[in-house]
């Protein structure tokens, strides 16, 4: 995400008068004033660290842990009697990681964002994994001639590592010019069961390390960015005001604009300008588990993290002033903002339900882009998306809908008090 500030976020509100009637005779705000904002906005800095991204990278920590030793139990049971049951062991535990990696690419702050993102593609490719790059690096990690930091994005993370768990077809994906799997085929069933589940225990580790990467780069026996970013404006940090960073953090919300909404969503739908036939399936990610709307669900929770400042029911609440919680919705709030941050939290609360439902059911992303097989289907979706209050067989598309009313919402009112210029694929949206 472009993080594209126009002038201090902070310096607006003090204009505007948001700070309540706390001005001098100059017209300005008085000093009393500026300091009880920055407290506030130190107090809001401070709850995104600790209540937020923090305990959500320890949490991937931990579930990516689990997964690691699942699918060593996995590898070390193949031709066993064992097989299937610790091969499914390693596939839920995928399952769990998975939510806690899409839980926090929902909010795309500070380290994760650093040297082209590398971390955040790390844990989920911005390439949909290349299966034949995932079965070449299976070969050549074998053979011992790559690492897993020798190899493309699109041959690591947790979507290249549900092609190893997920998929049960051993005949591999390349044309037959490529070297490295020219012979793959020939190799018997536990002898490439065995190959690949070495690459996936690599890939494993990876992702277990990059967590405990992400986890150190914040902690204060680490990296300490956390203080770099909760003192942002004074001497000890590198960044040059608090408003930077209150607005840097507004900005990572719009994770559920550019990315959710329009790439998971729009553009498999025929949602966005950027697919150009009725639907676009093969842009769907993380088909071989089915996991796509339990991704989904797994952002907006991450979304509504961050809005709020925590992932407690405590922190869910709405406050009427500034206290233990310090959360965006808090802080407009108090600021007179009371009805957009209850319709934004209602919105958010009925996209989470939707999904949560959809999940329940068994409903996959991959049958409903199937379900628009022409053009009259493919209104309908549209029709959904457009008005997601009326009932429609395409729930998906509804889904669409109320994840734009959200980010309408962000790109309205939040936006104008917060004053950033929207990232630039917000602003250019054409779904």
């Amino acid at each position: 995400m472009n993080t594209l500030i126009t002038r201090s976020a902070l310096g607006l509100l003090l204009a505007t008068g948001l700070m309540g009637c706390a001005n001098d005779d100059s017209g300005e705000p008085s000093a009393a004033a500026a300091t009880t904002a920055s407290s506030e906005y130190r107090a809001t800095l401070t709850v995104v660290a600790d209540e937020v991204v923090i305990p959500a990278y320890a949490n991937l920590i931990n579930s990516t842990g689990e997964l690691l030793t699942s699918v060593q139990n996995y590898c070390a049971a193949i031709g066993g009697v064992n097989e299937a049951a610790n091969l499914a062991q390693a596939q839920a535990s995928w399952r769990s990681a998975l939510n806690d990696i899409q839980t926090g690419l929902a909010f795309q702050l500070g380290p994760i964002n650093e040297n082209d993102q590398a971390l955040a593609k790390r844990l989920n490719s911005p390439e949909l994994a290349n299966r034949c790059v995932v079965d070449r690096s299976v070969v050549s990690f074998d053979d011992g001639l790559v690492t897993v930091d020798a190899v493309r994005d699109a041959g690591r993370g947790a979507d290249a590592l549900e092609y190893l768990l997920f998929n049960s077809t051993l005949t591999h994906t390349c044309p037959a010019s490529v070297v490295e799997t020219q012979n793959w085929n020939a190799l018997s069933d536990d002898e490439r069961l065995t190959q690949r589940c070495a690459y996936a225990e690599a890939l494993a580790t990876d992702l277990n390390s990059t967590a405990q990467s992400l986890h150190n780069a914040w902690i204060s026996g680490g990296d300490d960015y956390r203080s770099n970013f909760i003192n942002a404006g004074t001497a000890g940090s590198d960044i040059a005001s608090q408003d930077d960073a209150l607005t840097a953090a507004f900005e990572a919300l719009f994770y559920l604009d550019t990315e959710v909404k329009d790439t998971k969503l729009g553009v498999p739908f025929g949602l966005h300008q950027n697919c150009f036939t009725t639907t676009c399936e093969d842009e769907l990610q993380f088909t071989l588990s089915e996991s796509g709307a339990r991704n989904l669900l797994s952002n907006l929770q991450g979304f509504k993290a961050l809005l709020v400042g925590g992932f407690s029911d405590q922190a869910a609440e709405s406050g009427e002033s500034l206290g233990a919680v310090n959360g965006f919705d808090d802080i407009l709030r108090v600021r007179g903002f009371a009805s957009t941050v209850d319709d934004l939290l209602a919105k958010t609360d009925a996209g989470i339900v939707s999904l949560e439902a959809f999940v329940a059911n068994d409903q996959t992303l991959v049958d409903e882009v199937q379900n628009i097989a022409n053009a009259t289907q493919a209104q309908i979706c549209q029709n959904a998306s457009d008005d997601p209050s009326t009932a429609t067989s395409h729930e998906a598309c509804q889904i669409h809908g109320q994840i734009r009313q959200i980010t309408d919402i962000l790109k309205g009112t939040f936006a104008d008090v917060i004053n950033i210029r929207l990232p630039e694929r917000a602003e250019s949206d054409n779904d």
